[in-house]
């Protein structure tokens, strides 16, 4: 199919036809139709028996709203509709592709505003097409829901924790319980699973950055060298836990981190797009939470100006109520692009984001048994100085590698900055950093509070050009410490060791926690 519709864009370009056609992939027949039409003022009359179907006996509503993939829907002048028939059934011989598949003249663009399915000699539909995209207004009963939650204090923390231990060693042995923990640990047995080099234009891979990117007009004819170095970063990011506090933040938060995690590789962010899952929308609490979510994504992409381009709604589900986002960026040349491993021995460790007291439905309290009530709450105004920084810092190539803080919190980036991969290696180098100075918070709350932010390595003649970048973008650097040659993961407070692992420990314990499990 894509083969043969690249084959026809490039035959309608050579005749200078382009003009007179209009083209969209499907979701269902009634949603690609109706939204080509609509936005000019214009109708269709669509003929529902004319369109292919895979199997005898379907209802009308099912041929016009099923969202089978694989299927496009075009329009055009009707001097070019013979011709993209014979394109796809004769040229392409879409026929012996599966049964029953082809190309079909389904219907007719009108001047009237109406949208109009025909089955059987009847009219089953028949709507102006404006009220079908842009949908009906439910004024829902909304309540704002109660949330019972509370911080447990040090005491019940310190009771857990040891508790959740088996020697003396206490905070390593919960670190290392949280590395293994299947919303930590590495997904490398998943994805690589499945190919991720379709195209040959992935420049990273999943697990190799924050985001992975590709080069998509890498190799094309036609266009300029400038542009085959164009990469696009992409990711997606959300935390249900957090809707136990806060659908808000929730929805926030997955925004924000999405956002960091292009900028982590150097990109810009372009757009978003929103998987949005909730529950029953005719009780009003339920109804509550999905109004918060939404306003969430709408201040978070207003402070950090970026268009909501497309998404979806589940509703009616027993979940909690969670955003997931995905988010689009662009990096200027895609070499420049950077990677969570850890490149030199010597090089600077510095922190983005001081530690706050946000452990609210945090990855360490939930394997404590707890849930919290200090959820992250970002300064979005902040968020956009620290992407802005990070994406400038990446062009200038002062950033060696970089990662962004969010489930298991500071702890837990720095350890996964360490981990070797198939293709771009690492896993060799250490850390020594000192958490004194991270913020105003104890030491569990340093290691583990999921305040956004990133961790990134430098080039030591490098330090003071990015220091003044960081302060061009009021962006605050704490030094953390160096990379080290010795295979060591050492964590010190104010020069009093917290955790000292060697890194194979660490490994075992990020690459085999979730396969273990399964």
């Amino acid at each position: 199919m894509l083969a043969a519709t690249y084959d026809l864009f490039k035959r309608l370009k050579e005749m200078g036809k382009l003009d007179k056609v209009g083209f969209k992939d499907m979701g269902g027949n009634v949603c690609s139709t109706v939204e080509m039409v609509d936005k000019k003022g214009f109708g269709a009359e669509i003929d529902l028996e004319k369109i292919p179907v895979g199997m005898e006996g379907l209802h009308p509503s099912v041929i016009a709203c099923s969202e089978t993939q694989e299927r496009f829907a075009w329009t055009c002048h009707p001097e070019l509709t013979d011709l993209i028939l014979d394109h796809y059934n004769v040229k392409w011989e879409l026929g012996s592709v599966a049964e029953g598949a082809r190309a079909a003249n389904i219907g007719k663009v009108t001047q009237s505003d109406r949208y109009i399915l025909h089955y059987k000699g009847e009219k089953v539909c028949d709507a102006k097409a404006t009220d079908i995209t842009e949908g009906l207004r439910y004024n829902r009963d909304v309540k704002e829901r109660i949330y019972h939650v509370s911080e447990p204090t040090e005491d019940e923390i310190r009771k857990s924790f040891e508790g959740a231990t088996t020697s003396s060693r206490l905070q390593e042995d919960f670190f290392l319980r949280m590395l293994a923990s299947e919303n930590i640990a590495s997904r490398r047995s998943i994805y690589e699973r499945y190919d991720r080099n379709v195209q040959g234009n992935t420049i990273l891979e999943a697990g190799e950055a924050d985001a992975g990117v590709i080069a998509p007009l890498l190799d094309k004819e036609g266009v300029s060298a400038a542009a085959q170095k164009v990469g696009v970063a992409i990711t997606q990011d959300g935390n249900g836990n957090y809707s136990k506090i806060s659908p808000y933040w929730q929805a926030v938060n997955a925004v924000v981190e999405a956002m960091r995690n292009v900028a982590a590789v150097g990109a810009r962010p372009i757009a978003v797009t929103d998987c949005l899952n909730y529950n029953n929308p005719e009780k009003p609490e339920l109804m509550w939470e999905f109004t918060e979510g939404v306003r969430g994504i709408k201040a978070a992409c207003e402070a950090i100006p970026t268009p909501i381009i497309s998404g979806n709604v589940s509703l009616y589900n027993s979940v909690d109520a969670t955003a997931m986002i995905g988010v689009a960026g662009v990096i200027d040349d895609y070499e420049n692009a950077v990677t969570t491993s850890l490149k030199v021995a010597g090089n600077q460790l510095y922190l983005i984001n001081a530690r706050q007291n946000e452990l609210g439905a945090s990855e360490a309290y939930r394997l404590l048994g707890f849930v919290g009530a200090n959820v992250p709450k970002p300064d979005l105004k902040q968020v956009k100085n620290e992407i802005d920084f990070m994406v400038e810092a990446v062009s200038k190539n002062l950033i060696e590698s970089a990662h962004d803080i969010s489930e298991g919190g500071l702890a837990v980036t720095l350890a996964e900055m360490t981990m070797p991969h198939n293709r771009t290696g690492g896993g060799k180098l250490g850390v020594s950093v000192d958490i004194a100075n991270v913020g105003p918070v104890n030491t569990f709350q340093k290691l583990y509070s999921e305040t956004g932010g990133f961790v990134i390595e430098v080039k030591p003649n490098q330090t003071e050009a990015l220091k003044k970048l960081a302060h061009n973008h009021s962006v605050e650097l704490i030094k953390l410490g160096t990379v080290t040659e010795s295979a060591q993961w050492v964590v010190k407070e104010a020069g009093e060791t917290v955790i000292d692992v060697p890194l194979q420990n660490l490994q075992d314990a990020w690459l085999n926690g979730l396969t273990e499990k399964m």
